[in-house]
C-alpha cells in the first residue's frame, strides 16, 4: 500500500515517535499515524511534550554584531524573519 504525498514537516514528528521520543506540542507537522500499524500505535501511544524547548546557554559563545547582522540578513532572505 502506498501513501499519498505528505508534508515535509511530518517527517520530524514521525521520526521522534519511531525513536520513542515525545513530540513537542508546538512542532510543525504531525506523526503520520496512517503510515503505522495499528498495533504499534496501540502499544506505543504518541507522547507529547507540552514544555517549551529552551536551548541551554552555558557555552559563553557570543556572535559579533556583524555576524548577528549577517545571520539576520540570511534569515530574512530565506523568509524566516
Amino acid at each position: 500500500e502506498t501513501l499519498s504525498t505528505r508534508a515535509i514537516e511530518d517527517v520530524a514528528p514521525t521520526v521522534l515517535y519511531l525513536l520513542g521520543l515525545p513530540v513537542d506540542a508546538d512542532m510543525d507537522g504531525r506523526v503520520l499515524t496512517d503510515a503505522l500499524r495499528p498495533e504499534r500505535l496501540a502499544s506505543q501511544p504518541i507522547a507529547v511534550n507540552d514544555e517549551p524547548y529552551a536551548m541551554p546557554d552555558d557555552s559563553g559563545f557570543k556572535y559579533s554584531a556583524d555576524d548577528e547582522q549577517r545571520i539576520q540578513d540570511m534569515l530574512e532572505g530565506l523568509g524566516y524573519v
